[in-house]
């Protein structure tokens, strides 16, 4: 504890020395340290290896010198259209400068999605929970219409579309983990014209497995309907273009990155027809008086109309910030993270009673999924081995009753529950060597009868 809290204050001391020119401290200056390495973590837990980034990841440095030095230019947001002048007034420096600041990570994260400029817009909310239920209300649709969601999903790409007003009808998975095209195709087909979206997942985050998007995206477009993805799991690990796949409406979460703050991508035309779900301040353009006497709202453009209050600008300078090192460094991090997964494998593959979720061979990884493993180990229940590991300073989720159980696809090859493993490009073989050293070791505790260590 000792050691990061002097880690963190020597950070926030640097940066005022760099802020208002006070000498350095001894040491590597602040900014030279982050640029070395801008993707390391910062302040890691001693002790703790940190295997549950599919939940949230650690926090890299980038984001927090992005964070310190936004927090010191902190001050009014002006928007992309300059809203002083539009007001008749002028901005000044201080909030241009803050103005600008923000637009550039505002580019930078759209440049990350993949967006249309032209024809997509982006909303900024806290995750990829509140952003799909914000989009869900806003489609005011009735029990005429049609939801889609595979059995798979993560509650909050399924609970959240019953708030739509749509029946919502649930799509089969396959014993691998993907999607049931043709139960897919099936459902469309026979709710031909009444499905108004198809909600599924970039990446699982019970196996990791990805669907191909731009392909079930083609196939959902055909039927007349939208394509919903959330990339919550697939954002911190591979390289997502909106345009590309086709895709009309696009989530993920800041934190899963290590930075903060929720993203929604969406099409500008279909937007535009719908109410904001909070309006109030930043939403309007004017207020006049109706016929009845009583105020109307005329309303805001674009993205402004859905961005209720003050922006969350210091998450979207963090998340910016992030994204920027992560688009230029993507060739390095999934070489890495596909090494991690592939050991992971090898490693606990070879300890007897080990039982995936899945069972995939290292060898067959071409397309390989997001870096985490899924499993349990025969002899303990899923809660018993949970608890194993973080007594030993692994972090994991799982267990009979943690949330990621509470799936369909799951219960139905699990009924116990599953452990569920995280990695990302900090992590390392020796951590892993470290994991599979604990399963060896419960292992011979408690031994599989005919079984050899």
């Amino acid at each position: 504890m000792g050691g990061t809290f002097k880690i963190r204050a020597e950070l926030i001391l640097a940066a005022f020395a760099r802020k208002k020119n006070l000498p350095k401290r001894s040491g590597k200056p602040f900014q030279d340290a982050l640029l070395m390495e801008p993707l390391g973590a910062f302040g890691p837990g001693e002790g703790t290896i940190q295997t549950n980034v599919a939940a949230t990841a650690q926090v890299p440095k980038v984001a927090v010198a992005a964070a310190l030095d936004a927090f010191f230019d902190y001050g009014p947001y002006g928007g992309r259209n300059n809203l002083a002048s539009r007001a008749g007034a002028k901005m000044d420096s201080g909030t241009a400068l803050y103005t600008e600041k923000v637009n550039y990570n505002r580019r930078m994260i759209e440049e990350f999605i993949g967006i249309d400029g032209e024809k997509d817009i982006v909303l900024y909310g806290m995750n990829t929970s509140d952003l799909i239920g914000k989009l869900a209300c806003m489609c005011r649709y009735s029990k005429d219409d049609i939801i889609l969601v595979p059995t798979m999903e993560h509650t909050s790409n399924n609970l959240p579309w019953r708030n739509s007003g749509a029946t919502v009808i649930r799509v089969r998975q396959k014993p691998d983990g993907l999607i049931d095209e043709a139960d897919l195709e099936g459902k469309l087909s026979e709710n031909n014209g009444n499905v108004r979206i198809v909600a599924f997942t970039a990446a699982s985050n019970i196996n990791g497995m990805r669907p191909d998007v731009g392909k079930l995206a083609r196939l959902v477009h055909e039927y007349g309907a939208l394509a919903a993805v959330d990339c919550a799991q697939y954002a911190p690990h591979f390289p997502m273009s909106k345009t590309e796949w086709g895709a009309d409406f696009v989530v993920f979460s800041g934190h899963k990155l290590g930075a903060r703050g929720g993203v929604l991508a969406a099409s500008a035309e279909w937007l535009k027809d719908r109410l904001p779900v909070i309006p109030g301040g930043g939403t309007i353009a004017d207020l006049h008086v109706g016929r009845d006497g009583g105020l109307e709202p005329v309303w805001a453009e674009r993205e402004a109309k859905h961005q209720p209050g003050t922006w969350p600008t210091i998450e979207i300078v963090t998340l910016g910030a992030v994204v920027e090192k992560m688009m230029e460094r993507w060739k390095e991090i999934m070489a890495r993270e596909h090494e991690l997964l592939v050991y992971a494998l090898q490693r606990f593959s070879e300890i007897p009673g080990f039982r995936p979720l899945l069972r995939i061979s290292p060898k067959a990884l071409g397309e390989f999924p997001t870096p985490l493993v899924t499993f349990n180990l025969e002899g303990y229940t899923a809660s018993e081995l949970s608890a194993r590991l973080s007594e030993n300073g692994i972090q994991n989720r799982g267990g009979d009753k943690d949330p990621i159980c509470n799936h369909e696809f799951v219960r139905g090859l699990e009924p116990g529950g599953i452990v569920r493993l995280s990695f990302s490009y900090h992590n390392t073989m020796g951590e892993i060597d470290e994991i599979a050293d604990v399963l060896r070791k419960m292992r011979k505790e408690r031994p599989l009868s005919g079984a050899g260590d």
